[in-house]
């Protein structure tokens, strides 16, 4: 395996963690899609609780009519600035994943629980599956995509299930980004956020998520933000991969993986 194989650090507890993103939030360091250019706050989907946010995805990809996402209509603006913060805390409780005081096996097993689960975009048609926690802003993510691309997924029976998060949080763009991708898997438009995402790694050009039309929800706002939590907790940065192993153990690890990394990953035989 790796040397950059981790170890989570759960000496950071979960109050912790939240609070840094629920005061990044409040300061403004890391600002909500939630206002145009203007300052005038967007017409999106009112407000609703984690838990549709957190129900697993269809894996298969579905054909959206359009190609492009529309606004919600008899919507409610989203909250932004200290209402944001203000509603974070008080969902607290749903963007917990580790609880505190618990032993780096069963964080482990409880965080490929959640990101197995959770909504994500699949590259590849692979038995095998590995969940990466990704920022769009990251370039090690763009060529770790891009290596999946060139054959390695299916040279090994994998395929890869992307699950936007935050990793630079004193960049605005990483949570605007991550929310569009993750309003348009919730809302079934996984192709639309499979395209944008591969134009994006391939060519390092943010023209598709800075394209009109893009819907963000405070679905995706919770989403994200849990996302995130997952990912401090992991004490990784980006790219974060999990998955089961041949030794039935889960491996979180954080970087680029080569070839004979990969024969790791566990397959279901059929």
């Amino acid at each position: 395996m790796s040397e950059n194989r981790t170890i989570l650090g759960l000496a950071v507890g979960l109050a912790f963690t939240t609070g840094v993103l629920v005061t990044l939030l409040s300061t403004g360091s890391i600002r909500t899609h939630s206002q145009d250019a203007s300052g005038e706050k967007m017409v999106n989907e009112p407000l609703r609780t984690l838990e549709s946010a957190t129900e697993a995805p269809v894996r298969e990809q579905t054909q959206d009519l359009t190609g492009v996402p529309t606004e919600s209509s008899n919507a409610s603006a989203l909250p932004s600035g200290d209402d944001m913060a203000l509603f974070l805390q008080e969902n607290m409780d749903r963007l917990k994943i580790v609880p505190d005081d618990v032993s780096n096996e069963e964080a482990m097993n409880i965080l490929y629980e959640e990101f197995s689960s959770a909504p994500s975009i699949r590259q590849g048609e692979g038995d095998g599956q590995i969940f990466i926690l990704f920022d769009p802003l990251c370039r090690h993510c763009h060529e770790l995509f891009k290596r999946f691309s060139r054959g390695l997924l299916e040279q090994h029976n994998l395929s890869a299930y992307w699950i936007p998060a935050v990793a630079f949080l004193d960049n605005p763009k990483s949570m605007e980004y991550s929310q569009k991708l993750t309003s348009a898997i919730l809302s079934g438009r996984t192709d639309f956020a499979f395209n944008a995402m591969e134009q994006l790694m391939h060519s390092e050009s943010f023209s598709a998520l800075e394209s009109p039309g893009w819907d963000v929800t405070t679905d995706s706002i919770l989403r994200v933000a849990r996302n995130t939590v997952g990912l401090l907790q992991s004490s990784t940065g980006t790219p974060t991969l999990i998955y089961k192993s041949k030794k039935s153990t889960v491996e979180i690890v954080e970087g680029i993986h080569t070839s004979e990394d990969l024969t790791e990953v566990w397959i279901e035989e059929h």
